[in-house]
């Protein structure tokens, strides 16, 4: 069911890897923080990223908390765990910096510092949702 959501939702549509963006934030989680599940992520921040803009990956969304919401909110509308949406949260916070445009710098820290308050908030979830399922499989 999920995956049909995602799908009717469009939320497998995904930019390039091979786009310089994305081939970038890969080297810098394989290499800069010794990432060996790296792939995962990159695919996680392609989507998030075409849901943003469909013409082509940039650091911009960060200038757009409200299209960001959306896309978390269509994530857990097609029903993805807690701990998936904390995923793409944790993801998009691995998002290389390293940009010469100081402003839009500064706009990608104040992005982050958004979404470590939302991961925290989900991180509460994620241990309700936890506890939900051991108890169900007692029962």
């Amino acid at each position: 069911m999920t995956r049909k959501l995602m799908a009717e939702k469009g939320l497998y549509r995904k930019h390039s890897l091979d786009h310089p963006v994305l081939k970038d934030f890969g080297t810098h989680l394989e290499k800069d923080l010794q990432n060996e599940h790296y792939k995962q992520e990159v695919e996680n921040v392609a989507r998030f990223l075409y849901f943003m803009d469909p013409q082509q990956p940039s650091l911009e969304f960060v200038r757009d908390r409200e299209k960001s919401k959306l896309f978390f909110r269509q994530l857990t509308e097609a029903k993805l765990s807690k701990q998936t949406v904390r995923n793409y949260h944790k993801s998009l916070k691995s998002t290389n910096l390293r940009h010469e445009d100081a402003t839009l710098h500064g706009d990608c820290r104040h992005f982050i510092d958004y979404i470590g308050v939302q991961q925290k908030c989900l991180s509460k979830q994620v241990s309700k949702e936890i506890t939900q399922k051991r108890h169900d499989r007692l029962i």
